[in-house]
């Protein structure tokens, strides 16, 4: 069996499971790069040799160089990894209407018998149009767009995608599947199966870092949603019960409000900046929790990053995140925008040396060797690629 996967984002996630895929599917993993630099943080972060590079597929990509040693190692020549070169990913610019154009020549040649689209692209409407009779498969990472990430476009395009006909949608977790069924009024095509951990940092462990006790961690994207105004006021009342209490704050993005206000002394640190892979397992090494206080939320790309290296997590319990950190089990839940709750929890973690422990353990467990083992999902995704295109066993 042959399978496209393509991709513009979640590396961290596609990149497992098409290794994972691999041993039993012949996997062509298709990353969508622009010259705006889009598609390109993660996994491309050799950035500075696409200059050099015309618009257009450029196959085999891990061979010249443009990923890092570690994703070169932890991929180990398991699957062809290609790269769509376009000028911009306004896909409808005329400039990209060759680049597509050949694309989809490619992809009638190579005779995949599914595609498999790991994001909401305007491309998926190219591909259903030229190519109508090869079965896809589409990942809803967010079947409703994050407060303050609306506009019009992209609703517009999420309808149509949600609605087409003979595509078969993945989503990530119960709460995204009811949500995204609700929307797309499609109940019969749509499958959960969530993501694994990001195996794949591992590589980028060069050296030992001992964990630090009273080190909390915040780490992704910054954007309203995350509640980081709340744990800022929450670490408030945790210092005065751990004196010794220290938080990070690491992730890129505009902050709606005034932290410095909030900033006395050393005790808490801004990294305002994007976070390249090595630092990101640094911190998480040294971190000896992570809190994630969203007020709202599909799943979280951050929990898998955090789990890979077994951190127990506190969290709110809002959309499909209780799912994953269970609480008592993985970590500790709270309602969204509770500061005293969300206060206790940190505390109660901190000073409990046995849950600490026990909440490791569970999720070593789980992740390495339960449902949301790699071994797991990817023998569950390999069962809707068969369904998908009629087969009924794996070549």
């Amino acid at each position: 069996m042959k399978v496209a996967i393509i991709t513009n984002t979640c590396y961290e996630e596609i990149i497992p499971l098409a290794k994972h895929l691999s041993g039993a599917i012949d996997i062509d993993l298709i990353a969508i790069v622009s010259q705006s630099g889009a598609g390109k943080q993660l996994l491309f972060e050799k950035d500075d040799l696409w200059g050099n590079e015309k618009c257009g597929l450029i196959l085999n990509v891990n061979k010249k160089q443009y990923i890092a040693d570690e994703f070169n190692n932890y991929i180990d020549s398991r699957f062809n990894l290609h790269a769509l070169y376009l000028r911009s990913l306004a896909y409808f610019h005329p400039k990209n209407f060759k680049t597509i154009k050949d694309f989809i020549q490619f992809l009638k040649k190579e005779k995949y018998d599914l595609i498999h689209f790991n994001v909401n692209t305007h491309l998926i409407l190219f591909i259903k149009t030229f190519l109508p009779s090869v079965p896809i498969v589409i990942t809803i990472h967010d079947p409703l767009r994050h407060s303050g990430e609306e506009s019009f476009l992209s609703a517009t395009l999420d309808k149509f995608i949600f609605r087409l006909r003979n595509a078969t949608y993945i989503l990530h977790s119960d709460y995204s599947k009811i949500l995204f069924e609700r929307i797309s009024k499609n109940r019969t095509n749509s499958y959960m199966i969530p993501f694994g951990n990001h195996e794949w940092l591992n590589e980028f462990k060069k050296e030992k870092i001992p964990e630090e006790d009273n080190l909390i961690l915040f780490i992704g994207r910054v954007s309203k949603y995350k509640g980081i105004e709340v744990l800022l006021k929450s670490f408030q009342q945790v210092k005065q019960e751990i004196p010794e209490a220290h938080l990070i704050i690491a992730g890129n993005g505009d902050y709606w409000f005034d932290y410095t206000k909030y900033i006395d002394g050393d005790s808490i640190e801004i990294i305002n900046r994007y976070i390249p892979n090595n630092e990101i397992v640094r911190l998480l090494l040294q971190a000896h929790i992570v809190v994630l206080p969203y007020t709202e939320a599909t799943q979280s790309g951050v929990v898998s990053t955090v789990f890979t290296f077994c951190k127990p997590i506190v969290a709110t319990r809002t959309g499909g995140i209780p799912e994953i950190v269970r609480d008592g089990e993985t970590g500790l839940l709270v309602e969204p925008d509770d500061r005293k709750a969300l206060t206790n929890a940190i505390i109660r973690i901190m000073h409990s040396e046995i849950l600490y422990n026990t909440i490791k353990k569970n999720i070593s467990n789980i992740y390495n060797e339960g449902e949301f083992s790699w071994k797991e999902i990817s023998s569950k995704t390999a069962q809707v690629y068969l369904s998908v295109a009629g087969k009924e066993r794996i070549n």
